[in-house]
């Protein structure tokens, strides 16, 4: 095993005894509350204030899922603890397409370490073991843009204050036939735009779903791998 500092170990156990439980929770609580609002409020000003909603938790969770794998990466090269990266990881680290950017699926897959983590994780065999990395390496693929394309209307939309009801609030000389949502930015007349539709909505509520669950598969690998102690404790706890 790695030799890593054993007092981030023993709170590292704690910490995901009480996360299997309590705190990964909030994804599925946040998304189940807000789609039951969309479902139920009639007026578009409404629906469209909830997409907004729902598009910054989207982000939020990517930016978590991003902290997770920087967390594999700092163990597997540094020789730190997964509780250690959590609680000092700058938002930036967190960026998924920063990681991963100009890299071959095996450059990523031996960065992170996949293969030996999954490996202890999860007895099965090495051909269904390929396939979900394989699954996990595109899904990493496709949240990095997706992360990246989102995070400047992200920073602008999350305090709510520069949000608009369409493109053509701003930009009343828009051709844009397309229902969206605008955040103002520093060219006025060129706001980043949000498309709006309500598929839209419920696939980011599933996404978010997605991003929990493959969360809290990797913190399982990672114990698995790095501290097998809290792994055997806590594998009861695991929802």
């Amino acid at each position: 095993m790695t030799e890593f500092n054993e007092i981030d170990l023993e709170i590292e156990k704690l910490f995901f005894k009480d996360y299997f439980e309590f705190g990964s929770q909030r994804y599925e609580l946040f998304v189940s509350t807000i789609k039951e609002k969309f479902e139920k409020v009639k007026k578009p000003y409404a629906k469209k204030l909830l997409f907004v909603e729902i598009s910054s938790y989207l982000n939020k969770t990517l930016e978590d899922f991003g902290a997770y794998m920087f967390g594999l990466h700092q163990a597997r090269n540094k020789k730190i603890a997964l509780i250690r990266t959590l609680v000092t990881y700058k938002p930036t680290d967190g960026s998924i397409k920063k990681l991963i950017e100009g890299k071959k699926d095996k450059e990523i897959e031996l960065l992170f370490g996949l293969n030996n983590i999954y490996k202890k994780t999860f007895k099965i065999k090495t051909k269904d073991r390929r396939k979900f990395i394989q699954s996990l390496l595109e899904n990493l693929k496709f949240f990095a843009n997706d992360q990246h394309r989102n995070l400047k209307i992200y920073n602008k939309a999350k305090h709510g204050n520069v949000i608009a009801s369409s493109i053509k609030a701003i930009n009343p000389n828009s051709k844009s036939k397309k229902d969206s949502i605008a955040v103002l930015n520093d060219k006025h007349e060129y706001p980043n735009v949000m498309p709006y539709s309500e598929k839209q909505f419920f696939t980011m509520c599933n996404n978010i779903i997605i991003l929990k669950n493959q969360i809290l598969e990797m913190a399982c690998a990672y114990l698995a791998k790095y501290n097998p102690k809290a792994a055997t404790e806590l594998d009861k706890y695991y929802i």
